[in-house]
Order: structure tokens, then sequence, then C-alpha cells
């Protein structure tokens, strides 16, 4: 049985060697395993860390070295903070100094992906940014940068498939580093690619350009990748490119890889994750940097109806986790910080974050890229984020959940059909489940490991 402390009333405080009181945050859960009695999993839900340790009552017998690490990973604080406060107030620091943009500088693609929502009808297809369109995006950029209230812009390229404005692209990441550099502020450039238009040559002079990383993504073994990933204008299946490129670009630049799952692909992974292993042991990427991403539909009514029978709910996808780190485990993966990692909340949300198009419309998630949905464009830019929740109710506010969740998306409510607000508290609750018992029956050779939450994730 899961104990939500929260709900529990539980204290387990007490004072340490030094005289400090520490107790258990009230946003961990825990239970125990179902390998030994005397081993406890606790998951605390905004760090998404994941320890086995004592039951409670045995926590304060541990060694300093032991409470260390649990007040690290935020299993326990100190009796007089109030846990929730800085949580939010962690958040708010991380909006006011960390810029973050998913910029797609076209919308034209070589191939026809089935699970890609930008093949919506409304999306024009034949659309590159243009050089005004470029340098206004760059001067709205440095204009947000003046001041110094920013220590990090971190920039995330899409499409379409970007390097076909391979020009735009090279531009915007030369003169995006520039602005980065001249304000004292750290640069992080990820291209997500398809990697049919990306060797060697071009990731080297993406690298000579600023960017520090590309994202390739991954929807099963050769046959099915092939197959989901769908060839247009007589392009061949990605999947061999992506390997290609994978071996090329080692010492070159950080790959992340993705491995999307839903119905129809999540039989294939273990087979995948086998391939992907091979591919980790050759040193094409490190294996904490694969993580997993569901294809889900998370709202009824959307103006991108691109999800088919496949997709999952976000229950459904939280279950199928268990089977999906199980067979990561198994292929000899291991586990990496994204996989402790729930949806929620999105970078848009947690960071000053902004999604744009081609056309230098704004949108308040990259869901409804390319439909009429934007709130502004770089003729009158933004002058800050959309995403700032006055409406949480007063259950809301009371959840354990409330940290990872921050509410749930804001888009999802005007968006469903009943109008409410999405609440993932749930999913969370089955994630995390499924996280940390899968953790808690690893072998003692791969035994489970505290994760922290990054910004990045999915």
């Amino acid at each position: 049985m899961v104990r939500v402390l929260a709900d529990a009333g539980l204290t387990n405080s007490w004072k340490s060697a030094d005289g400090e009181t520490r107790r258990l945050s009230p946003h961990v859960l825990y239970w125990p395993t179902d390998m030994n009695e005397h081993e406890w999993v606790y998951v605390d839900t905004f760090t998404h860390s994941v320890v086995v340790a004592p039951p409670p009552g045995d926590l304060v017998r541990l060694p300093r070295e032991a409470i260390d690490l649990l007040t690290t990973q935020w299993i326990l604080c100190p009796s007089d903070t109030d846990v929730r406060e800085e949580v939010l107030a962690r958040i708010e620091l991380l909006r006011k100094t960390l810029l973050y943009l998913e910029v797609a500088n076209t919308h034209r693609c070589n191939l026809a992906c089935a699970p890609c929502y930008r093949l919506a009808p409304d999306v024009d297809r034949t659309l590159d940014m243009q050089p005004e369109t470029a340098d206004r995006l760059v001067d709205w950029v440095e204009n947000r940068l003046e001041g110094g209230a920013y220590r990090e812009l971190t920039v995330d390229f899409l499409g379409g498939e970007p390097l076909l404005a391979a020009d735009c692209l090279y531009h915007l990441v030369i003169r995006l580093n520039s602005a980065a550099k001249s304000h004292g502020v750290a640069f992080e450039c990820t291209v997500v690619t398809n990697t049919t238009r990306l060797g060697r040559t071009e990731a080297a002079a993406l690298r000579e350009a600023g960017a520090t990383g590309v994202q390739v993504t991954f929807e099963g073994p050769r046959r099915v990748h092939d197959l989901r990933r769908g060839v247009s204008a007589g392009e061949p299946g990605s999947y061999h490119a992506q390997v290609r490129l994978l071996q090329e670009l080692r010492g070159v630049l950080k790959v992340t890889v993705r491995v999307n799952f839903d119905r129809q692909n999540l039989a294939s992974l273990p087979e995948l994750f086998r391939a992907l292993n091979e591919l980790a042991e050759e040193g094409c990427f490190r294996r904490e940097d694969l993580f997993i991403s569901p294809v889900a539909k998370t709202f009824p009514v959307s103006p991108h109806p691109h999800l088919d029978r496949y997709a999952f709910t976000p229950q459904e996808s939280a279950e199928a986790m268990e089977f999906i780190l199980r067979e990561r485990l198994e292929a000899g993966l291991g586990v990496g910080d994204a996989d402790l990692v729930p949806e929620y909340p999105c970078r848009f949300y947690v960071c000053d974050g902004y999604s744009i198009d081609a056309a230098g419309r704004f949108f308040v998630c990259g869901s409804l890229f390319g439909s009429d949905l934007h709130y502004a464009d770089l003729v009158s830019p933004p002058s800050r984020p959309a995403w700032k929740r006055t409406d949480l109710s007063k259950r809301c506010l009371g959840c354990v959940y409330l940290p990872s969740c921050l509410g749930g998306c804001p888009m999802l409510g005007p968006l469903s059909e009943a109008g409410l607000h999405f609440c993932p508290a749930p999913y969370i609750d089955t994630y995390l489940r499924t996280v940390a018992l899968t953790l808690a029956r690893c072998s003692p050779a791969d035994p489970p490991r505290a994760g922290n939450r990054s910004t990045r994730g999915g």
C-alpha cells in the first residue's frame, strides 16, 4: 500500500547527531518493496528521486552519510522548511534564469512520420523562416537578455526537418550563440533531426556555429521504424541513416536518443533496446542520454487531431512503463534520469519558454504548432511567457503532486470537451509506482540509482 505523507499526517521528525531536526518531505511517497519487508521505496514527487531505504521509523538509525544523501535527494528536509514554498520558489527562479526557445526554422520535411502532429491540415508544409523573421527573432532574444536576468539560453530547433533550411539554421545558431556570449549567458542548442540530411561534415559545421547536440528519434527496430517513419519524395526509411549518423558523430556532437512508444510499436521495443545498447557499447551515445516518450492523447478535442487509434491515454502510458523499464534494464541500457520524470510540467511552464514557428508566431505549446491559436508574433512579440497560473483550486494547492505538475497543463482545460483542468495526479501516481517498483526489483548487480530531475525531458 502506497502511503502519501501529506495525507497520512505523519511527521517522522527527529534530531540528528548534530542536533538538526529533520523530517520526511511532505511530497514523498513510500511503500515496502515486494522483495524485503525491511526495504522501502521512497519517491520524491518534485525531484523524482527514487531511493530504497529502511522503513520510516528506522531512518533515525541511518549513518550521517545516508542522512545527507537523503537530504540531498529531498527525501528528508529540515523540519522548519516549508517544502512546497521552496519548490515553487525554485521553479520561479528557474523561470527567471532560463530562457528556453523551441524554434521551427522550416515547416518542410522529407518524411511523413505517423506520430507527427505537425502533419495537421492547417500547417503550411512549404514555409521556411525568412531572413527578416530570423533577424527579428535574434533581436527579440537580445532584448530579453539585456539586464542580466538570465543565466542560460537553451534553443531546440525543430521542423519539419531543420536541415532542409540549413542556411537559416546556421545563421540562427551563430547569431544566438553570439548573443548569449555577449551577455555572459550559457548557450545550449540542440537540433532535432530525422538525420537524412545530416552527416559528419554538417555536424561539424553545426558545432562550429555553436550547436551543442542533436536529437534523433527511433520508433522501433528497422522494420517498425521505417514503417512508421513513412517516406515521401522517394526518400528511403530513416533507420539506417540514423544508425550511420550515430556512428559518424562520435566525438563531434552530443547525441540524445528519443524512443516513442504507443500501442503499435510497444511489443517491438525489446529488440530496439538491444540494438541501441550495441550502439552505446560502440560509444555512439551515452546510455543516460536515451529517453522514452509516450504517444499519448490527453484531451478529446484538439486543433491537431493527429493521434490515431494506437495512442495511449496518459494512464495507459504510465502502466506501460513497467514493461519498458524492465526491457530496457534487461537489454543493458540501465536507467536514465529522464526515465524518472513524468510528462508534467512541461518546459514551457517551468521555464521562461516559447514555441515559435517559421512565420514568427508564438504558441503556448508546441502541440499548437502551425495553427491559428498563436498569441503573439515577432512584429508584436510577448514581453512575458503565457504560462502563469492564477486559478489553482484549494484542492490543487493541497495536493501532494503539486510540486510535480503545478496544477496540470493550463492548455488542456480550454481544449477539453468539459472545459475542466486536466489533473495528472492519477497518471503521476501510476508512473511513480511503476518506476520505483521496477527499480526496487533490480538485481543487486544493477541496483536502483537516485536520479535528479533535469530541465530537459522530453
